[in-house]
């Protein structure tokens, strides 16, 4: 796993762009190969983020973070979020 930082945030973009991309895909409709993808982000964002929060709660009451922000934190990012924080690369 990448020790810097830099990695950690672009990867956090990165998700919220497919939170981005997902969204659209709901308020115009999913079609063609972009339902294919749009298949792939609600599975990850719908099924495995919210299956993560525990993990993520956990890491982020180590790192002196309020539960419910660790959730919400987990919720959007997922492990892009709680592992560079379990790491201690990242502080948030």
């Amino acid at each position: 796993m990448s020790k810097n930082p830099l990695f950690w945030y672009v990867s956090m973009a990165v998700t919220a762009f497919g939170w981005i991309i997902f969204v659209l895909g709901l308020l115009l409709g999913a079609g063609g190969a972009f339902k294919s993808l749009w298949i792939v982000l609600a599975l990850i964002f719908l099924v495995i983020h919210p299956l993560e929060i525990p993990i993520g709660m956990k890491v982020g009451e180590r790192a002196g973070l309020e539960k419910g922000i660790s959730a919400l934190k987990t919720l959007a990012f997922g492990l892009t979020w709680w592992i560079p924080v379990k790491m201690g690369v990242i502080h948030d």
